[in-house]
């Protein structure tokens, strides 16, 4: 049966989005006419780098330039946003690097659910760190998974998703930019089909799961008995956050770029001494004398 997605009514719809990864999901969905966002529900953006709070939210900067009406939350749990969020009476919900897990109570003021887009070929990598998963163990290829939201950890229904194939040679926000696309693309294909009914809900296969973990600063930290491989594949998944780091003689060095040769050797390019200016290897030689290497 053919589906005539332009007479669809417009849907009322709230977004929940904190991170950079949900940009393109507010830009697509705010201008495509059959899509009214009542709200854009955002949470405080928290550098990576320092823990503290910043004004570097780029959907609160969206929303605001769209005139939509925006909510700063701290918390999901307070009876005075759940009632902003209810009485908007939306169709459907989305979610998008929001950093919440959404309770029951809040699933159920949507008709139709929460749509969730996660970066990953689901069960694969569910949890907060799909993207540096993926490049850490050298997967051949991800993806973008839309889902039903549920209680759990990127655990609910799958929709659609979409394949991407990895080359090998990619660092964190090439992969994290090229998802953010291809998933505000594949929610807006989704929607339609999934609202008339066209596409059910699957359930994952939880036999296949594999989670992911929170990553912390020390996560980058390498030393002279890391394998080289392993360092290269962690300078490209821990940028921009938390970088890959060593100490020589007490002090820190961080590693900001480095290739294979054809050897499958480690040839570091550029590094940043504690404290100082972003220098080429070959300076930081002439300078400090102490070769950084790495086991084979």
């Amino acid at each position: 049966s053919t589906l005539l997605i332009d007479h669809l009514k417009e849907i009322d719809i709230v977004l929940f989005a904190t991170g950079d990864f949900a940009t393109k999901t507010l830009e697509f969905l705010v201008k495509d006419p059959q899509y009214n966002i009542k709200l854009v529900v955002t949470g405080q953006k928290i550098s990576q780098i320092r823990g503290k709070k910043t004004d570097s939210n780029q959907i609160f900067k969206i929303s605001k330039n769209n005139n939509l009406k925006t909510l700063v939350v701290d918390t999901l749990k307070k009876e005075s946003v759940l009632e902003i969020i209810e009485s908007q009476k939306a169709d459907l919900g989305i979610v998008v690097d929001f950093g919440e897990i959404i309770g029951r109570n809040v699933i159920n003021y949507f008709p139709y659910g929460i749509i969730n887009i996660h970066p990953s070929l689901l069960p694969k990598y569910r949890g907060t760190s799909p993207i540096q998963s993926a490049i850490l163990s050298k997967s051949k290829k991800t993806g973008v998974t839309t889902m039903l939201i549920d209680e759990g950890m990127d655990s609910g229904p799958i929709l659609s998703s979409q394949e991407v194939i990895l080359t090998g040679s990619e660092n964190f926000k090439i992969v994290h930019d090229f998802l953010s696309e291809v998933g505000a693309s594949l929610l807006m294909d989704t929607i339609p089909y999934y609202l008339a009914g066209e596409i059910k809900p699957v359930a994952q296969d939880v036999q296949k799961a594999t989670y992911t973990k929170k990553i912390k600063k020390t996560d980058g930290r390498v030393d002279p008995t890391t394998p080289q491989l392993q360092v290269e594949k962690m300078i490209r998944a821990y940028d921009p956050w938390p970088k890959v780091y060593t100490t020589i003689k007490g002090k820190t060095i961080i590693i900001t770029a480095a290739h294979l040769d054809q050897e499958k050797n480690l040839v570091i390019d550029r590094v940043k001494p504690a404290g100082g200016r972003e220098i080429s290897y070959q300076e930081y030689l002439r300078h400090y004398k102490t070769e950084l290497t790495f086991a084979k």
